[in-house]
């Protein structure tokens, strides 16, 4: 792929992790209401464990590209 289309695929990624970590939050909240409301909070748990592990993986693609990106600067 060329630069151009890395930096595109950058911009996405950056804007997906960004939205993940609000939802993260968003989801920590849930499951901090249901616990101190007394209510089983263990399906919302494991969603934000999903949640947790899919930004870890959104990370490492982030991470993939920005390689990509530092080898079409310097070939070797």
């Amino acid at each position: 792929m060329d630069q151009e289309t890395e930096l595109a695929h950058l911009h996405k990624a950056e804007a997906d992790i960004t939205s993940a970590k609000a939802r993260i939050s968003r989801q920590e909240e849930i499951v901090a209401r249901l616990k101190n409301h007394g209510q089983d909070a263990s399906i919302a748990a494991s969603l934000l464990l999903t949640m947790r592990d899919t930004l870890k993986v959104m990370e490492e693609h982030r991470e993939l590209i920005l390689e990509q990106l530092a080898a079409m600067k310097c070939p070797m």
